[in-house]
């Protein structure tokens, strides 16, 4: 059982961070989002390199729980990313302020409550593997473990610095090098037609909330009467 857990946790760390790395400008593009949700976007001029490491921290402990290297240290780290990636999932997908949580990149979409729902269920794993890290046995020398981190974290470092500089490895963007854009932009024949509406976000009274246009948030007043706040525009599916 913990051996399996073991295994699914570090794999998706080690895809999740992968992916990421491929395209760290557009994982940054992600936190900056959310840098404007909480009301700290003077962060967003490190947005790119908090993404690389983040990135690489993902990757490195993945690795480190599959070869068990460090135990105690390591599923206390993912226990603490995981408390607070299902509060940031949670808290987009309960005020809907950040619509895709970036998690695996342009290679796969999931909207918020997937994401939260995602994130919990990691969670329970590595609160399980937390409380019987006593039993995770490492796989070879301690020299082999640190050896493999160590490599690991340069690795993932470089490929993203590459990818940043340059383009993904694996393009799963859109817009793509070899896509043709106005075929991908047209509607087919008798397919339903996307409906877009506008989303605003203000901060009311310290607090960012979401609005739409009807809602005209440019026109609420904050307790100590001053105006609302304008924080974010963005555009985006009516059923969102």
């Amino acid at each position: 059982m913990i051996a399996l857990l073991r295994f699914l946790t570090g794999a998706l760390f080690i895809f999740s961070g992968l992916i990421k790395a491929n395209d760290p400008l557009g994982f940054g593009y992600k936190l900056e989002e959310y840098f404007v949700v909480f009301g700290i976007d003077f962060l967003n001029p490190l947005a790119t390199g908090l993404a690389i490491a983040i990135c690489v921290l993902e990757v490195v402990l993945g690795v480190a729980l599959w070869t068990g290297w460090k135990s105690k240290s390591v599923t206390w780290w993912l226990l603490g990313l995981l408390v607070f990636f299902t509060f940031l999932t949670f808290w987009s997908a309960w005020f809907k302020v950040v619509t895709d949580c970036g998690c695996f990149g342009d290679f796969l979409k999931l909207t918020p409550w997937q994401s939260f729902t995602k994130d919990v269920v990691l969670l329970l794993m590595a609160a399980v593997l937390c409380y019987n890290r006593s039993s995770i046995r490492p796989f070879g020398s301690p020299m082999f473990g640190t050896s493999l981190v160590g490599l690991t974290a340069v690795g993932v470092t470089a490929l993203s610095f590459y990818t940043w500089n340059d383009l993904p490895l694996l393009d799963f963007r859109p817009y793509a090098v070899g896509k043709n854009l106005p075929e991908g932009m047209a509607i087919p024949d008798g397919a339903p037609r996307d409906v877009y509406k506008d989303i605003w976000q203000y901060r009311i009274n310290g607090v960012v909330r979401r609005f739409e246009t009807e809602d005209s948030p440019w026109d609420s007043v904050q307790a100590d009467g001053r105006p609302a706040e304008f924080v974010y525009q963005r555009v985006c599916p009516a059923d969102s």
